[in-house]
């Protein structure tokens, strides 16, 4: 999956198991962002949110940030 000039945003609703399972690597490319809430919209406490990277291998897919992109993780403790 590729992000690039464009966003992908996890939602952020209470009480939500939020899931997402790729069978490769998660790439955003320079002028893209991939959230998993914000600054002003935290995951709520109540919720949880997964990547999960069904690899075969260890080390085989993974997050790729490329220069110029902008990745977000943020969490309500």
């Amino acid at each position: 999956m590729n992000v690039g000039f464009g966003t992908l945003n996890c939602g952020t609703t209470a009480a939500t198991a939020y899931y997402l399972q790729l069978s490769g690597s998660l790439t955003i490319w320079g002028g893209g962002t991939f959230t998993m809430g914000t600054v002003a919209t935290k995951m709520p406490a109540d919720s949880t949110a997964k990547l999960y990277f069904d690899c075969t291998s260890d080390g085989e897919f993974g997050l790729i940030c490329k220069d110029g992109s902008t990745s977000l993780f943020r969490a309500t403790r």
